[in-house]
């Protein structure tokens, strides 16, 4: 740590299973201290804290909000949260960084995009996979033009929908937009990210394999992008048994080659062009992974004060899509974007 670095204070809002995630990725970021942790339910708040050795617990996040000794607020809280926290963190001129969503609804998001832009702070949404390395990875080959213009991209994400209990509570219910928001939304990003254009139409046909729940957990939802490019995404929550391999897959190709990888395969990245194949190319891996690499960025954004690589904008226009292709699902048409 250079003698400009300096030592940035973190309060963690919410502690259920992503929380020990994030925390043991703030553990490792020497830029950055976490201070005070909270959760409605106190013996969480004072196991976590303690598990963690952080110093300050509470049962009620506005301690946190309040506390002039926290520079930074981790957002760690059921979808439908997000938008009124936020909104009070940066109103409190905290810097923020939010699980994704960005928020339950459009209109929350376009909320939380003008509050953002009003304010003077660093604003980020966890839209982790942009940070995991495969995945920029695939964005820096594309955009140094290796595959040439991308033309189709496709996303595979696949496993057990109950894989965390209480997970579920808020997922399984028609107004969260189930799986296609709280897990397609980071697929969404990642096809705008990697195409480099917005999509004008969303195509999804989605089913209901488990019995009782009111979303569709088998999903492939189909992006045009102008009739140039296409997107293609299966969310995939019906894998049986529990214990298979959770995994995500990509395949991008271009007018000049493609690129492809599997995550839970026991393959490497494969790049195919006119040059040749490309097997076992050990660069494309860092042992960070991408909740470590987006809190490190972000941290790096406020002290170098730099704009984060996912803008508020980004994750309203992700969530805009994914929220399409929930109508998509439901009427078995085509959705026009706007």
């Amino acid at each position: 740590m250079d003698s400009t670095s300096r030592i940035i204070n973190v309060g963690v809002i919410g502690c259920g299973w992503i929380s020990d995630v994030h925390l043991k990725s703030w553990m490792l970021i020497p830029e950055a201290k976490v201070v005070a942790v909270s959760d409605i339910i106190e013996q969480r708040a004072k196991e976590t804290a303690l598990r963690y050795g952080i110093k300050k617990y509470y049962t009620d996040y506005k301690m946190i909000l309040k506390d002039k000794e926290i520079e930074v607020v981790d957002i760690l809280l059921p979808t439908e949260l997000h938008h009124m926290v936020v909104l009070e963190a940066l109103n409190e001129g905290k810097n923020v960084i939010v699980e994704k969503p960005i928020a339950q609804t459009i209109e929350e998001a376009e909320d939380v995009v003008n509050y953002v832009k009003k304010s003077k702070v660093k604003f980020m949404v966890a839209h982790n996979m942009r940070f995991w390395p495969f995945y920029s990875k695939v964005k820096q080959i594309i955009d140094e033009g290796v595959i040439g213009t991308p033309k189709i991209a496709m996303l595979l994400h696949r496993g057990w929908f109950w894989w965390k209990g209480g997970w579920t509570r808020w997922t399984i219910k028609k107004e969260s937009g189930g799986p296609i928001i709280e897990v397609g939304v980071h697929g969404v990003d990642l096809l705008r990210w990697y195409i480099g254009k917005e999509p004008t139409t969303v195509y999804s046909l989605g089913r209901k394999i488990h019995f009782g729940i009111e979303v569709p957990d088998l999903i492939y939802i189909t992006l045009d992008f102008n009739g140039e490019s296409i997107g293609s995404y299966e969310v995939n929550r019906t894998i049986i048994p529990a214990n298979y391999p959770f995994y995500h897959g990509i395949q991008v190709e271009g007018t000049e080659g493609s690129i492809m990888y599997y995550d839970s395969f026991n393959i490497d990245s494969l790049i195919y062009n006119a040059k040749g194949v490309y097997i076992r190319n050990q660069d494309y891996y860092n042992i960070n992974h991408g909740y470590l690499q987006e809190l490190q960025h972000f941290i790096d954004c406020i002290i170098k004060n730099k704009e984060p690589r996912i803008t508020a904008e980004d994750a309203m226009k992700a969530l805009k899509i994914s929220w399409a292709a929930v109508k998509s699902a439901e009427v078995g048409k085509p959705i026009e974007l706007q």
